[in-house]
């Protein structure tokens, strides 16, 4: 990869209509921060981005997107953003790991470009524990296609890097400078990690999510806090009906960021002190506009380095038909995002693609769960044999509406089914009607 300032050439791999993809076939002047990459794997795994670059660039660089991201996103232009705070560890900070089984049964990650497997032995990144346990599997795991392996004395904790984690907390805990008499709300409160840490410090906690499972083991984590109330439901929803209004709110929204309706309600509750923790710069900057234009106003921001050597600064699979279909059957059900690529692997059919594709969205998601059954699905249009896969945007469907014009094709789709309790599972596929497109 290129780091900001160097004269490369590249070659172009992928034209989007919001961004160009490339690789560097070569450095013309290069930048004083470039480095050599200490991994084997550099560049061909593709889990690390930035192991090229020296640590107080990466940090450098962070910032700049942060500050890029307000900018063009929000509009936000005298912004305060403080420089990246860095991780008391840039190697061996990772507690969990996802690897994907080769079909010799050996571990390692799939290239994000090429889609080929890549096999590994150590990865840097990962705690020793977890390259140790790597070791002693490598090889023998034929049997399935997807392997998670945490590392620590509590293999349920969702954050990644512990140490840079405790430091995110501290500062929040500074930022909001709690008295005692504040009542608090923490949205999106996940297992309650901010919500539980900070019931010594406040008169009464509200905590919001979604998710039955994890509000399960947040209040399990709140055993001996008598100051806290879990409130299930979709943040949106739970804000129309607080049971009072609360001096101070924590954000920590998924990746996607908040729905408007969510921050049409935080306007209305005009609470005091508002503090968004986001992993990504820009839905924080969407979402900074939207309450910037109803009278808040934004006091500093601090960018943290949750993932050094990457370019990241902090229901299974949805679809409208399978809702639709669930519903009618009068089933209770809820839906968990599965975020991971989409892809076709080198020499997989269409059918072998969503078999594998489910069957990772159910196995992922019953490891998380003690009780009941697991539903994951994929699907896939299949023209010409091969799958087509699944638009980025608006620009990329209109391309392949066009490909699909005047042409048959059909709709496979993979369906595993788990029950929780068991551990047993079934998986199977099948391929619907021809459909012909008219020609456009």
């Amino acid at each position: 990869g290129g780091i900001p300032g160097e004269r490369v050439v590249a070659e172009v791999i992928r034209v989007r209509r919001k961004y160009v993809a490339a690789i560097v076939e070569q450095v013309l002047e290069a930048s004083p921060s470039r480095i050599d990459a200490p991994c084997q794997y550099y560049g061909v795994c593709t889990g690390c981005q930035w192991q090229h670059m020296d640590y107080s660039a990466q940090l450098s660089v962070k910032r700049d997107k942060v500050l890029d991201a307000l900018e063009r996103v929000g509009g936000l232009n005298d912004v305060k953003v403080h420089p990246t705070l860095p991780s008391p560890i840039q190697y061996g900070y990772r507690n969990h790991a996802r690897f994907t089984v080769g079909r010799e049964g050996d571990l390692g990650f799939v290239n994000r470009e090429t889609r080929r497997f890549v096999h590994i032995d150590n990865c840097m990144l990962m705690h020793e524990g977890i390259n140790s346990i790597l070791g002693h599997l490598q090889d023998r795991c034929g049997e399935t296609t997807q392997l998670a392996i945490r590392a620590g004395r509590e293999t349920d904790e969702y954050l990644v890097n512990i140490d840079q984690a405790a430091q995110l907390i501290g500062i929040v805990r500074e930022a909001v400078n709690l008295s005692g008499s504040e009542v608090l709300l923490d949205a999106y409160t996940g297992v309650g990690t901010f919500a539980i840490l900070l019931t010594p410090f406040v008169k009464r906690v509200y905590a919001i999510e979604e998710s039955s499972a994890a509000v399960a083991d947040a209040k399990e984590n709140a055993v001996g806090a008598e100051n806290i109330q879990f409130l299930l439901g979709k943040t949106e929803d739970v804000l129309a009906d607080l049971p009072e209004r609360p001096d101070v709110v924590i954000l920590d929204p998924p990746r996607a960021g908040c729905q408007p309706s969510a921050l049409d309600h935080l306007a209305k509750l005009r609470s005091p002190m508002l503090v968004y923790v986001s992993c990504d710069p820009e839905t924080l900057a969407r979402d900074l506009k939207l309450l910037c234009a109803n009278n808040y106003s934004i006091e500093q921001v601090q960018p943290l380095d949750m993932f050094p050597q990457t370019h990241h600064c902090w229901l299974a699979g949805r679809s409208t038909d399978d809702w639709e279909l669930l519903t009618e059957l009068g089933l209770r059900f809820e839906v968990t995002p599965f975020n991971a690529p989409e892809e076709q692997l080198e020499g997989e059919s269409a059918e072998e693609m969503v078999r594998r594709l489910s069957s990772d969205k159910a196995m992922l998601v019953a490891g998380q769960l003690k009780e009941g059954f697991v539903i994951g699905a994929d699907s896939t249009v299949v023209l010409n044999g091969r799958s087509i896969g699944k638009p980025e945007d608006e620009g990329d469907a209109r391309k392949m509406l066009q490909q699909l014009r005047a042409t048959e094709h059909q709709v496979t789709t993979g369906l595993t089914v788990v029950d929780v309790a068991t551990g047993l599972s079934m998986t199977d596929h099948m391929t619907r009607g021809r459909v012909t497109h008219r020609r456009l």
